[in-house]
């Protein structure tokens, strides 16, 4: 094998990595509006569970940009203009619903 040589496994992977942060990033896009649009309409169940949503969105960007080999997660939450009450519940547990 050459200096040339591509892995072709590798390569797939490579590209399914590379999709799925695509996706990941516009699905966190449309959920960011969503968001937005709940702010200005005041519906606090609503956009409360929207924040949860968004923190989720944005831990699974986050760890595939890792995975992509992407190390800085600021670009990201600046780019996607991630709220900071979103920010501020990555990593936390989610409460159970209904109390």
């Amino acid at each position: 094998m050459g200096p040339g040589f591509v892995d072709p496994i590798e390569y797939e992977l490579a590209k399914e990595r590379a999709g799925t942060l695509g996706r990941l990033g516009r699905k966190l896009e449309a959920t960011v509006a969503e968001y937005r649009g709940l702010e200005a309409d005041g519906a606090d169940e609503a956009r409360e569970e929207k924040l949860w949503e968004l923190a989720e969105l944005v831990m699974f960007l986050l760890a595939q940009r890792e995975a992509c080999g992407l190390r800085n997660p600021d670009w990201a939450l600046r780019y996607y203009q991630v709220p900071k009450e979103a920010i501020r519940r990555l990593g936390a547990r989610r409460p159970p619903r209904g109390r």
